[in-house]
């Protein structure tokens, strides 16, 4: 029976996958390519005798394939051998893409040199001119017969570069991506050919008919630099569109489009006309005594250019066809994005103006080239509504980078990032600012933790229809805004949440506080409030939580986090617990503030109940989630690294598939999360409870953990507590966030039902009875002393909204420092806290746009096999310097044993005198203070000694470090140069083979039949 590795059969079973599904593309191209000849050789059988021939010669001389071998290094040395393939870790062909014009600049002529040049060099023009066959036969026969020479010479490349790259990346590879990048190397080819022919049909020379079909290609070439030369007020943008590079972007990204596949075949056209013309040039030379029509022919041939160019600029604008081949539709928008461009009714063109680094960090790689794609695609699906300007590969100190700072505010950003194992400062621009009318937005920087598209189009939406949804955030001890926190008597400054910014940049909010009763609807009947968000309600008075139960229940759609355990948000004190003593001056602030049961009425309203045993009001035990599962290994182990829970679909936890506003979602991160369950009434209150997240119920390693504990243990305390809470409670789904509904059809608003007291604590009515009575009393007799009355909660609207409620156990997934370590790339953390929030909040304020567009991911392949055996290099690093660290831990134990027996000596000889003293012993005060000085010189000689050791240790182990991550920065430099020079040789060496055994078989017929006294020795 033989074992078969399993890490080594998946990545085999992907590369023949991958490359299987590239053959047969393959295939179905050169198939279409054979039935398109068959009409040229039925009809045209000059032009197809032509197609043979050249052919034939072609490859039946060496020098073809030494062009083509030079051609596979070329491409070889300009994909993997570029300082940002590896760094990038990108399993595509980027590179390539950008140095493939400037190589087919050097190939391409060296194939249509001799097309015609050749012929009239040798004589042989006349013969092929005066066979039957038409102008157009001879023009198309050679044509063709380039193109072949083309089209064998790039899938020698595709099969070669897609093997190498296969290996790299353990099969891993986008093959619709990879397949349409070389279809759009061969129409650009098919393009450069056509007007490389217009050179070799002017001139006799080879050597110049290289050089001018270098210069025409290189025209369209080069055009994507005119921004170089141009001043920026003749619209360089305009010009660099018509260049090769521009065009073959929809086709490098896996795109095929109808913008780029007519701007290739226009140029063929073009190419192929002007040949014909100019082979056709003894017919209306007119010779000695006939007349010229050189003009007419280029009026012709001007009036065709500029009816291609106009076809071109309508297929530009009208790009019917548009189809994403990359596996993971990384190259397209999503449905709902399109539908927000389709539905955009803005009197203005959107004009976005992005800034992009030449180079950014290799975490930021994959945002980059998201961010670049995405901004193309939204103008070419915007039917004219967005108008793109990107500044791309901008230098640090560079013009644009200067103009992006002074108009929009967009600055270098220095972001903490790690490249090959070493945690450094980066600075790099990666912003973009919209415009429409006098509407602007700016994104000074696209971090990692929120998706590029949704960035982007809620920017375009933003600034197209500036009207906005209003949100309101209602004021408690967790200061979204930030400010100043006087909590324990100590004035604190609080930072702005960067959850409240990110709610700024879709929402109008303002913040409200609800000491006062809130009005919920308008003078119309209408939310004033599209979603309203409460963060830890339990901070606030039992007035105002009385006033945020009332604004629930008269409709006012609502996302409460409430946390039993805040772990990140300072003097925020958790649901059973009671606020800290008042600050004041000289000791004199007030005792603490007892809750007792006030926060009981939220969970009552809304027909829940919190996971712990013991009633509100109460202090401790409170009860916390805890799971055992951390992804990130490097981190160790939970529970011991925290009883935290990390949420991700399957073994890990669930997300609700019935709710389109978390059911894509792939980890949410719950520090210290606490638990909710729907309470046993919750039909009687005629509410629906909808689970949006919950712990996984097959996990052993899943429980509850007491607050005591789990406090314990932040401040230092053992483990063990929260092992044995997690092994006492049951195995069990915990509901972690939730959906509160009430019924779904409103009804008209009466006198009983405008104030939404109904559902707030039944038992209470006959109380709230007398209080109502009280307060008609206090209205007469405020209205007898002149003064106002009291404003009503809630104007009377034509259809009472339903109650609405996401309720959420934890506050500190939404901690600065959470979104900060998703956003900053200093760890591949994957967490989408941020979009998760936002969504909650745009789910209850009926905001459907962007739910899926927040939980779409792109999703590159990366070069797995580098990644691989650079963690092996890591690993060994990790081992090493454990091993030095351990041996300078023991060496410094050892000096501070020999320092604690002296000190152990002293003590002794101090206990035995005072032990022979109190038994009345005569003591000889010379000898004992000459004991002591001698022990208290060895002890300070010992401790200088000490120092100087450790001192000496400490460089010591500096150096091994740095000698250890030496050692693994050049393993993994040695990989990467292997791989570097294994493309280089292995692709030329079928072609290299194959052109030897052409020129073996050529020698021996050239020798064939000569006389051996003739023979040279």
């Amino acid at each position: 029976m033989f074992l078969v590795n399993d890490d080594l059969v998946t990545p085999m079973f992907n590369a023949i996958s991958s490359l299987s599904i590239l053959l047969l593309y393959n295939l179905v191209f050169i198939a279409i390519l054979l039935l398109a000849l068959v009409p040229l050789a039925i009809y045209r059988p000059a032009a197809f005798a032509i197609i043979r021939r050249n052919l034939v010669g072609y490859f039946s001389n060496p020098t073809g394939y030494v062009f083509l071998c030079v051609f596979l290094a070329a491409s070889s040395i300009a994909l993997f051998w570029g300082a940002d393939f590896f760094a990038n870790n990108l399993a595509n062909l980027d590179q390539l893409n950008l140095q493939f014009p400037t190589i087919m600049l050097f190939f391409i002529p060296s194939i249509t040199m001799s097309l015609w040049a050749e012929e009239r060099r040798q004589g042989t023009d006349e013969l092929l001119l005066t066979l039957p066959a038409e102008d157009l036969d001879i023009v198309l026969g050679k044509y063709v017969a380039a193109a072949g020479t083309l089209t064998v010479s790039l899938l020698v490349s595709e099969l070669a570069t897609f093997s190498f790259l296969s290996l790299l990346a353990d099969g891993n590879v986008d093959t619709g991506q990879f397949f349409v990048t070389y279809l759009g190397y061969w129409l650009m080819g098919l393009a450069m050919l056509s007007l490389g022919m217009i050179a070799s049909f002017l001139t006799t020379n080879l050597t110049v008919a290289f050089i001018f079909g270098a210069i025409l290609n290189a025209a369209l070439v080069y055009l994507v630099k005119v921004n170089l030369i141009l001043p920026a007020q003749y619209q360089p943008h305009w010009f660099s569109r018509w260049s090769f590079s521009e065009r073959f972007d929809d086709l490098g990204r896996g795109v095929i489009s109808l913008s780029s596949l007519s701007y290739f075949v226009l140029i063929v056209a073009l190419g192929v006309y002007l040949s014909v013309i100019l082979i056709g040039r003894r017919h209306w030379l007119g010779g000695r005594d006939g007349q010229s029509m050189a003009g007419h022919y280029l009026v012709r041939a001007l009036s065709l250019l500029l009816i291609l160019i106009g076809a071109n600029v309508l297929f530009s604008n009208h790009d019917l066809i548009r189809k994403d081949f990359t596996s993971e539709q990384v190259s397209s928008l999503s449905p709902d994005t399109r539908k927000i461009l389709a539905t955009m009714e803005n009197k203005h063109p959107v004009r976005i103006e992005a800034f992009v680094s030449a180079r950014v960090p290799d975490e930021f790689v994959k945002v980059k080239y998201n961010l670049v794609s995405m901004l193309k695609e939204l103008e070419r699906n915007s039917g004219g509504n967005v108008v793109l300007q990107l500044n791309d590969n901008l230098e640090e100190f560079s013009k644009e980078a200067a103009l992006a700072e002074d108009r929009y505010g967009i600055r270098r950003m220095s972001v903490t990032t790690t490249s090959r194992g070493e945690s450094r400062q980066q600075e790099f621009i990666l912003g973009a600012a919209f415009t429409c009318g006098v509407e602007k937005v700016v994104v000074p920087f696209f971090s990692k933790g929120m998706p590029v598209e949704y960035e982007l189009v809620r920017s375009i939406a933003t600034v197209a229809q500036p009207k906005r949804k209003k949100l309101a955030v209602v004021t408690t001890e967790v200061n979204l805004s930030g400010g100043f926190s006087f909590a324990g008597g100590q004035v604190q400054q609080l930072p702005k949440q960067a959850i409240l910014e990110e709610l700024e940049r879709e929402f109008a909010v303002e913040n409200v506080d609800i000491t006062t009763p809130m009005t919920v609807y308008d003078e119309d009947g209408n939310l004033k409030f599209d979603a309203m968000i409460v963060v830890q309600p339990s901070t606030l008075t039992p007035p105002q939580l009385n006033n945020l139960v009332e604004a629930m229940q008269a409709g006012q759609p609502t996302v409460i986090l409430e946390d039993p355990f805040p772990l990140m948000f300072g003097q925020v004190v958790g649901t059973n617990e009671d606020k800290p003593a008042q600050g004041g001056m000289m000791g004199m602030g007030g005792p603490p503030q007892p809750k007792g049961d006030s926060f009981g009425m939220i969970w009552r309203a809304l027909g829940i109940e919190p996971l712990a045993e013991v009633q509100v009001g109460q202090q401790l035990p409170g009860l916390i989630v805890a799971q055992g599962y951390m992804p990130y290994k490097r981190f160790g182990d939970i529970p011991p690294w925290g009883p935290f829970v990390f949420v991700r679909p399957g073994d890990a936890g669930v997300f609700n598939p019935k709710e389109a506003a978390v059911k894509n979602f792939e980890e949410v991160f719950f520090p210290v999360t606490g638990g909710i369950r729907e309470a046993a009434n919750i039909k009687d209150l005629k509410l629906k409870f909808t689970s949006l997240v919950e712990t996984a119920d097959n996990r052993k390693d899943t429980g509850l953990v007491k607050i005591e504990h789990a406090r314990q243990f932040f401040r230092g305390g053992d483990i063990q507590p929260i092992l044995q809470n997690m092994e006492e409670t049951p195995r069990r789904a915990h509901t972690l966030a939730a959906w509160i509904r009430g019924e779904e059809a409103g009804a008209a608003v009466d006198d009983d039902t405008k104030d939404g007291k109904k559902n707030v604590k039944k038992d209470d009515k006959k109380d709230a009875a007398k209080k109502d009575d009280a307060k008609k009393d206090d209205a007469k007799k405020d209205d007898t002393a002149d003064t106002k009355a009291k404003k009503p909660l809630v104007k009377k609207p034509l259809v009472k909204k339903p109650l609405s409620v996401i309720y959420v156990a934890d506050i500190d997934l939404i901690s600065n420092q959470l979104l900060g370590m998703r956003t900053e790339g200093v760890e591949q953390f994957r967490w989408d806290n941020g979009p998760f929030v936002l969504n909650l909040v745009d789910a209850v304020a009926g905001e459907d746009r962007y739910l899926d567009i927040r939980q779409r991911k792109a999703r590159y392949a990366t070069l797995r096999r580098i990644e691989a055996e650079a963690q092996v290099a890591y690993d060994k690093e990790e081992i090493a310097q454990k091993a030095a660290q351990k041996e300078y831990d023991e060496a410094v134990t050892k000096e501070d044993e020999a320092i604690k027996k002296i000190e152990k000596e002293a003590a002794d000889l101090e206990a035995d005198y005072k032990k022979r003293q109190d038994a009345g012993e005569q003591i000889d005060l010379n000898e004992k203070r000459s004991k002591d000085q001698l022990l208290q010189f060895r002890l300070l000689t010992a401790m200088a000694a000490s120092q100087e050791t450790k001192q000496n240790l400490k460089l010591k182990l500096e150096k091994t470090n740095d000698q250890i991550r030496r050692d693994r920065l050049q393993s993994v430099s040695r990989i990467q140069n292997l791989y570097k020079l294994l493309s280089l040789l292995i692709p030329p060496l079928i072609p290299l083979f194959v052109g030897g055994v052409v020129w073996v078989r050529r020698y021996i017929r050239e020798r064939e039949g000569i006389s051996k006294t003739r023979m040279k020795t």
